[in-house]
């Protein structure tokens, strides 16, 4: 799903964990991505820079297949944790977002599969 928020979700992470306490110097740049498969590639050359091999990818029970497929390819050379967040919704709601992510998951795989033939 595309982000429909005026930021980068990543903005809206980094000063949520400022408001935890998380000083602002133990941030990365924040990659100006839209989707899963830009959070991806806008990603990795930052973490080249910073040259960052391990990464830990945090999102909901739902989504957390599809960012795992995702960046695995799109950098294969990071070595990566997945962190699984309950999404407090309704099993309604969560089935809803399951069948978007199988659905997403088909333009996900043709999109590596561009990227890797390109």
């Amino acid at each position: 799903m595309k982000n429909s928020a005026n930021h980068a979700h990543g903005e809206y992470t980094k000063s949520y964990l400022i408001e935890l306490g998380i000083p602002e110097s133990a941030f990365l740049p924040v990659a100006l991505s839209r989707f899963t498969f830009e959070d991806a590639l806008l990603t990795k050359p930052i973490l080249i820079a910073e040259h960052i091999t391990e990464a830990i990818l945090v999102s909901s029970e739902f989504h957390i297949a599809r960012v795992h497929y995702v960046f695995s390819h799109v950098q294969p050379n990071l070595e990566l944790t997945l962190v699984t967040a309950k999404t407090p919704l309704s099993e309604i709601k969560l089935a809803q977002l399951y069948a978007h992510e199988r659905q997403a998951m088909q333009r996900e795989e043709a999109n590596v599969l561009k990227l890797l033939s390109a």
